[in-house]
């Protein structure tokens, strides 16, 4: 684009709306940007989306995974739900009633349900017509958030630390009211953080290789044709060093192409 003559403004990172002042930052630390260039290779520090809502919610769904697989909670058994600590501190958050698939995004009540009825983590979580079932407008009700300065304390360690400055470990709680008593799960990083912060929370390659199915079957669930591209698609993606010219692998990831 820069060949062709196109243009765009000096200032994105530093200017009045540029990059770090729209993250709270005054100014920027140009050496830690070049700091083991060609030797640290950050996309192993990425942390990657297990469910299919905002990340700062995840937290708490790592620790209610945990807990209703231990003792194999129903929703229908589920008198309350508390989430203790995390992240949760903006009204989006709170929404048990949403109105729009990105408010549901941003539901930690709506992700809880989706949860807690084992809903195959995708596109589906945000499906309109999950929004009126019912069964789930009820354990929506049943969800709370209860922040915690303990939480807020250990991230800002993180945020007033070493670059990059952000927060890893969010100590975060999730009690659950069901069969007259209180199970508890807590859990300080979320599922999908990277070995580099703690062991035991990345994804493996498998669930990535389902996500992706999931992601896919959605746009054309019937097509044999696209279930095997997807399969291509995955491969592919796994073995980028062997492709020459990406230009012929983008066809894989379009389904315009088999209508």
């Amino acid at each position: 684009m820069a060949s062709e003559g196109y243009t765009g403004p000096a200032d994105l990172l530093e200017g009045k709306g540029g990059f770090w002042p729209i993250r709270g930052h005054e100014d920027v630390d140009y050496a830690f940007m070049v700091e083991g260039l060609g030797k640290k290779w950050w996309i192993m520090d990425t942390s990657l989306k297990f469910w299919p809502c905002c990340r700062f919610i995840h937290h708490s769904l790592t620790a209610f995974e945990r807990l209703i697989a231990e003792h194999d909670l129903k929703p229908a058994e589920m008198e309350k739900i508390l989430i203790k600590g995390s992240m949760l501190y903006a009204p989006q958050f709170y929404v048990k009633q949403p109105k729009t698939p990105v408010n549901m995004q941003f539901s930690a009540p709506h992700s809880m349900a989706m949860l807690a009825f084992r809903r195959t983590p995708g596109p589906q979580w945000q499906y309109p017509e999950t929004m009126d079932i019912p069964e789930i407008r009820e354990l929506r009700n049943c969800v709370s958030i209860e922040m915690n300065t303990d939480t807020l304390i250990v991230m800002e360690k993180d945020l007033n630390g070493n670059a990059p400055k952000q927060p890893k470990c969010v100590p975060t709680a999730v009690e659950v009211t069901a069969r007259g008593k209180v199970f508890r799960e807590r859990s300080d990083f979320a599922k999908g953080d990277p070995a580099a912060w703690v062991e035991g929370m990345e994804m493996t390659d498998e669930e990535l290789r389902a996500k992706y199915r999931n992601q896919a079957k959605d746009v054309m669930t019937q097509s044999v044709i696209w279930r095997s591209t997807t399969e291509k698609a995955i491969e592919t993606l796994y073995h980028l060093e062997r492709v020459e010219d990406i230009s012929k692998i983008m066809g894989l990831f379009s389904p315009q192409w088999f209508f």
